[in-house]
C-alpha cells in the first residue's frame, strides 16, 4: 500500500507456524540515531537540514545523484506528507524508525521504518478533507496509546485522545530538535 523512494520498501511475508518473518529493503547504513552519536559534537547544519528535508520536505533530484525513473515519483513528496495522504499514521517516529541508505550522511538517503504501530484512518471526514483539514483531523479516538512516549505527541497519551496525522508532526519535531 505504501510505496515511495523515502520509505523502508517490504519485500517479502514469510507465514512460518510459530514465526513471522519479514523481509525488507536493505538500509546498509543503520539507524539514524547510531549515525548521530558518531560525532562528537552533532551533526553539521547541512546533514541535520538534509535530513530533516527528507523527513519533512520535499525529496527532490540533485545535479550530482539524480533520482531514478522506476521510483515511486519523480520527485517524490516527505514520507509523512505521503503516508498521511494515504490516511496512515505511523505513531512511532523517532530516530530509531530512521534508517540511512548508505553508511555515512553524506553519500545515504534518510528512509521511514518500522510500521508496527501505524494506524489507518478510514473516517469519511478524513477522506473528504483537503490536505491543510487533514492535519487536524482526530481520526483515531480513544485508543491506548501506542509510541515512544518521549517523541509522542501530548494529545496521544490522554485517556480520551483523539487524534490523527498532527502527532506525526510533532515527532518529527522532536526528531528535528534532536538532530540539531
Amino acid at each position: 500500500r505504501l510505496r515511495h523512494a523515502s520509505i523502508v520498501g517490504l519485500v517479502e511475508v514469510f507465514d512460518a507456524r510459530q514465526k513471522l518473518w519479514i523481509v525488507m529493503e536493505c538500509c546498509a547504513g543503520g539507524e539514524l540515531l547510531a549515525e548521530l552519536c558518531k560525532h562528537d559534537h552533532g551533526w553539521t547544519a547541512e546533514h541535520a537540514a538534509r535530513a530533516s528535508r527528507q523527513l519533512l520536505g520535499a525529496v527532490s533530484a540533485t545535479p550530482t545523484r539524480p533520482r531514478v525513473a522506476d521510483e515511486a515519483e519523480a520527485v517524490p513528496p516527505s514520507q509523512v506528507s505521503y503516508i498521511h495522504e494515504r490516511g496512515v499514521v505511523h505513531r512511532d517516529i523517532k530516530l530509531p524508525n530512521l534508517l540511512l541508505t548508505h553508511a555515512s550522511m553524506e553519500h545515504g538517503d534518510v528512509k521511514l521504518a518500522d510500521f508496527g504501530l501505524a494506524a489507518a484512518i478510514a473516517s469519511a471526514e478524513y477522506a473528504a478533507a483537503t490536505p491543510a483539514r487533514r492535519k487536524a483531523c482526530a481520526g483515531i479516538v480513544g485508543e491506548a496509546y501506542w509510541g515512544t512516549p518521549l517523541t509522542m505527541a501530548p494529545e496521544v497519551m490522554r485517556d480520551d485522545a483523539a487524534y490523527g496525522p498532527q502527532c506525526d508532526v510533532w515527532s518529527c519535531g522532536t526528531v528535528v530538535h534532536a538532530l540539531l
